[in-house]
Parts: structure tokens; C-alpha cells; sequence
């Protein structure tokens, strides 16, 4: 985390400028200031030096703190450089914040000199207003969305720090606009808002106003996305609770509006709220992110608003949005009047090959040392070491990180040369990821003694939980209406397809990637073998659900759970 906050410091244009500026500053407010900047580098030095860096795990809980309150003071700065000349004459209240900043510096600095770690308050920029129970109340009977939104995913620690400071400081500097983070599938986007929905909560106060996740596999309706956003943002601080309150009573038809007026309802249920505190302004930056907008069914006129971001009026609302580039999204977020600010996960970049190599590596390292702990050979590591296998598997991954973690999935739940040969054997190409899934199904079956048998098997459990998603199903669902009695159980099928399967903690069977089930159901890409044919399966579903009721009805067997 400190190195994301290091990071903020050194990539921000704001500190830049005050590095150049400082000696020539003259006004005592900006003196104060440029005092508190020099404060943060201070500690920053003394943070870095050797002799400290090796007392680093006792000092943990001090470098913890460092980073909130570089993140915050970030904030405090960046705030103070985008007034007007006039504005930066500071209020008793910025000028208290200031002496705060500069003294919970010099306290950290002491303690990285002393070696003394003990808990240390960070300094942050205001304080949320708890929700009362009349607002919550409101809010929650007429916005409250009709699913949770939850990150998925975060990046492995080590990797993306490049991405993940330039979204940092995006979000330090930026003053209204949008930020569209957008890559093809697979190469970590929701990983990365997961990753800044943890930083954003954690590094001290907390600001993320709302979060938003989006799943055709799930949930992918946009229609009430405006609302989400006023929900979470009420519910988030009761000043603009309150305030959002107000308008609904007011005016509740813009809960009912479509989205053919989308710009209206945006106008109405969140900027105007919240244009009307400007208290907040000094508060640092507000966050809202959207995750996956591209797996929504948002309409151009929604697309549309949100590529102008909050406006000029709310420079600390910080709009990100990380989706593929569908043909829609970036007319959207392309167009002449957009405020849209662009950062595209290229796969070929250095810094995703190294994040790729590491985390292959870390998890190979895992695999070896989960071997020499039950005894076992190492044939694989041997193999590894000698065909450069992490290289290779690598170079194959073509900047895709959901290969990367399929592929160690599959060496994982059965180490051995063989499978890793498989995937060695697979041309790095931009069709990659298919490849792998064609590879992974039919090594799967190789290993079995009826290949015929173990395919039938394999396709019918896939077809059910093509059928079945969302939710997915269990392994006694799957036996019950799935598969014959004389068949491989289904614990053992699932278990064969543990790298693109996954078990949820309710005991539900589900894919790891839309990818994989977007897969099956193409068949140019999965071919005749593994091809799911939706409504083939779906009525083999229903057969099956009628032919265990009516023998359930017959008395031979009263467990209907499998049914459910």
C-alpha cells in the first residue's frame, strides 16, 4: 500500500507543480501548504532509508498509517490547488486540517526514527455524517437496488501497481470528467475495481459513495443504475441522504422515469442533491465506480450521461467505469462532448507480462512446495525448470490474466507433466483463451479409460450449468437430474473440472469466468464435442425435473431438495 501511496506522490502533476513553484511562493496560506508537502516528503525519506526498511515488519502498523494519510493529504493538496487565486485563501478550518497534516506527519516521522510502532489516528479531510433512521428509512423504501453489489475480485499483491497508482492519481487530481478504465475479457478489470474498492475503503476514511457490479451471468440490469447510485451516495453520508431524501418527496416520479431520460433523472436525483452542499467540496474526493457496464443492458441515453461525469459544479465526485470496448460503450464515452479520460489494459505491455510471469510463478512455487510437503515427485518442477515453463506459459497467456489463473488452476488440482505439456503445447495467438478451454476439456477426458463415456458426462453437467446460471447447481442436483444412476458421480466430474468450475460456499457449482460459459455456447469456438445447444439442454432439464416428481409422487422417493 505504501508503494501505491509513494507512487501518488511521485505520478501526481499536482506535487510536480508545487516542487517547482515553492520557492517563488509567497502567500503565507500557500507557505502552509508547500510546509505540509514538505512534511509528507520528510516522512517519506525517513520511510525509505535502509536502516528503517529493516525494521519495517515491527513498524507495520506505522507504515499503515503513512499511507491513509498520504492518500488524504493528497486530496487536502490537490483540493487546495484547483481554487482560484482567491479561493486559496484558506478558512480557519483548512488552516486547523493543515496544522493537523504537518503535526500527524512529524508524529510518524518520530516513530520511524524511534523505532516505536505504536497506533497512531490518521488525519483525515472531514468526517461522514452517519445516516439517521428517518433518512435510512426513506431511502431504503424507495432506492434500495434489488441485488448487493459486491467486488468479485482482487489483484494478487505485487501486481498491477503501475494501473493501480495512475487510477490513484487520477482520483487525487481529477476535477469532474470520467475515467474509463476499459480491456478485452479477461485481463483484469474487475480484479482492478475490486482492488480500488479495498484501497478506497480501508486507506483511511472512507470514500467510496457507491459501487456498482455488473454480470450477464448475474445481474445486467441498468434500468435502476441512477438510483443504485442515489441509494448508495444517501446511504453513504446523511447530509446527502437528506438531501436526496428531499427531492423524492418532492417529486417521486423520477424514481418511474425510463431511461430515454436518464439525463434528467441524473440532473435531478444526484447533481442538483448534492450541488446544494458545498461543504463537501473541501471534504477531498467522493467516489463512484461502476464494474462491468459493458455486461449491462445500458442505453445509449445512459451511457451517454454518464460520459460527462458529474460536471464542473461537483469537481470531487470522481466517476470510474471499467468495461470492454463494445461498439455502443465507445461511441458513448468517444464522442465530442464527452469528459471521458481513457486508460486501456494493453496485453502486451511490460507491466502485465511481469505481473503475469509473477503470478504464474508464485502460484507453480505453491504447487511445488504443496508436493515436497506430501513427499511426492519433482518430476514437475524438474520439467518446469528445464523447458522454462513459466516463460512459456507466460508468453501463452497473451496479457490475459483470467489464462494465467485458469492455467494454474488446471496444473493445481492435478500437478503433472502431462498436463503441463497440454497448455506448452498451445500457440500464444489472440484466440488464446479458447485454445486453453479446448485443451483443458479434452486433456480432462484423455485421462479417463472411456473417453466417449467421460465427454458425455463432462457435456451434460456443462449443459445443466449453462442452463442453471446464474445460481448453479449442486452435486446432488446434478446427480438427481443430470446424470444416470450407472453414471461417474458428479462430485467426481466437478472435481475433473475444478479450473473453470467452482463451488460456492452454499454448496452451488458455478463458472469462474463468463468467458467459459460465453465459450460453450459458441461453436466455432468450442466445436461440435463441447457445444451447448441452451434449449437442447434446457428441455432435457425439464424431462428429467417431471420424471423424478412423478416418482417422487409414486412413493419410491420423497427428497424433493434435489428439485429446488
Amino acid at each position: 500500500m505504501d508503494v501505491i501511496a509513494g507512487g501518488i506522490i511521485r505520478r501526481s502533476p499536482t506535487f510536480k507543480t508545487f516542487k517547482k513553484q515553492k520557492t517563488g511562493l509567497l502567500s503565507e496560506t500557500i507557505e502552509i501548504v508547500v510546509d505540509v508537502y514538505d512534511a509528507m516528503l520528510l516522512t517519506y525519506e525517513e520511510a525509505i532509508r535502509e536502516e528503517v526498511l529493516k525494521k519495517r515488519d515491527k513498524l507495520h502498523c506505522v507504515y499503515d498509517t503513512l499511507f491513509k494519510q498520504t492518500i488524504e493529504c493528497s486530496y487536502f493538496i490537490k483540493g487546495y490547488a484547483n481554487k482560484s487565486v482567491t479561493g486559496r485563501v484558506l478558512s480557519r478550518n483548512l488552516l486547523d486540517k493543515a496544522k493537523e497534516f504537518h503535526e500527524g506527519f512529524t508524529a510518524l516521522r518520530d516513530k520511524l526514527q524511534s523505532g516505536i510502532s505504536t497506533e497512531t489516528p490518521v488525519v483525515t479531510l472531514g468526517i461522514r455524517q452517519l445516516v439517521d433512521d428517518l433518512t435510512r428509512t426513506d431511502l431504503n423504501r424507495n432506492l434500495r437496488p434489488l441485488t448487493e453489489f459486491c467486488p468479485t475480485s482482487t489483484c494478487m499483491k505485487g501486481t498491477r501497481v503501475e494501473t493501480i497508482n495512475v487510477l490513484m492519481s487520477w482520483i487525487a487530481d481529477c476535477s469532474g470528467g470520467m475515467l474509463w478504465c476499459s480491456g478485452l475479457a479477461g485481463t483484469g478489470k474487475s480484479s482492478l475495481a475490486g482492488t480500488l474498492h479495498e484501497l478506497l475503503t480501508t486507506g483511511g476514511r472512507n470514500r467510496l459513495g457507491a459501487y456498482l457490479h455488473y454480470d450477464h451471468l448475474g445481474y445486467s440490469d441498468a434500468s435502476h443504475l441512477i438510483t443504485s447510485i442515489a441509494y448508495s451516495l444517501g446511504m453513504y453520508d446523511n447530509r446527502i441522504g437528506t438531501s436526496i431524501s428531499g427531492v423524492i418527496r418532492r417529486n417521486s416520479a423520477l424514481l418511474s422515469m425510463s431511461t430515454a431520460s436518464a439525463s434528467e433523472q441524473f440532473r435531478a436525483l444526484l447533481q442538483e442533491p448534492l450541488e446544494r452542499l458545498p461543504d463537501l467540496v473541501n471534504e477531498g474526493p467522493l467516489i463512484v465506480m461502476i464494474d462491468g457496464i459493458d455486461e449491462s443492458d445500458a442505453s445509449k441515453e445512459l451511457l451517454a450521461v454518464l460520459s460527462k461525469g458529474f460536471g464542473l459544479r461537483l469537481p470531487f465526485i470522481r466517476l470510474l467505469v471499467f468495461s470492454r470496448s463494445t461498439e455502443t460503450i465507445f461511441q458513448a464515452f468517444s464522442a465530442p462532448n464527452s469528459a471521458v479520460t481513457t486508460i486501456v489494459l494493453n496485453t502486451t505491455s511490460e507491466e502485465i507480462s511481469h505481473d503475469i510471469r509473477f503470478f504464474i510463478g508464485y502460484h507453480f512455487s505453491d504447487i511445488f512446495a504443496n508436493l515436497s510437503a506430501r513427499n511426492g515427485s519433482n518430476d514437475l518442477q524438474e520439467f518446469c525448470e528445464m523447458f522454462h515453463a513459466v516463460d512459456g506459459l507466460t508468453e501463452r497467456a497473451s496479457g490475459l490474466l483470467i489464462w494465467a489463473a485458469t492455467a494454474c488452476r488446471f496444473i493445481r488440482e492435478s500437478p503433472s507433466t502431462s498436463r503441463l505439456f497440454a497448455l506448452l503445447d498451445i500457440s500464444a495467438s489472440v484466440d488464446t483463451l479458447t485454445f486453453l478451454y479446448r485443451t483443458i476439456l479434452d486433456t480432462i477426458v484423455s485421462e479417463t479409460d472411456d473417453h466417449v463415456v467421460t465427454t458425455q458426462s463432462i457435456r451434460a453437467v456443462l449443459g445443466a450449468l449453462v442452463v442453471k446460471t446464474p445460481e448453479g447447481m449442486t452435486a446432488r442436483a446434478l446427480d438427481t437430474l443430470v446424470l444416470l444412476p450407472e453414471d461417474t458421480p458428479a462430485r467426481s466430474i466437478l472435481a475433473r473440472l475444478g479450473s473453470v468450475i467452482h463451488e460456492t460456499s452454499t454448496g452451488y457449482h458455478q463458472f469462474f469466468h463468463s468467458s467459459f460459459y460465453d465459450f460453450l455456447q459458441n461453436r466455432s469456438q468450442c466445436g461440435d464435442q463441447w457445444y451447448i445447444d441452451v434449449n437442447e439442454y434446457k428441455d432435457r432439464l425439464h424431462k428429467r425435473r417431471w420424471e423424478v416428481l412423478k416418482t417422487m409422487r409414486s412413493g419410491t422417493s420423497g427428497d424433493l431438495s434435489s428439485l429446488l
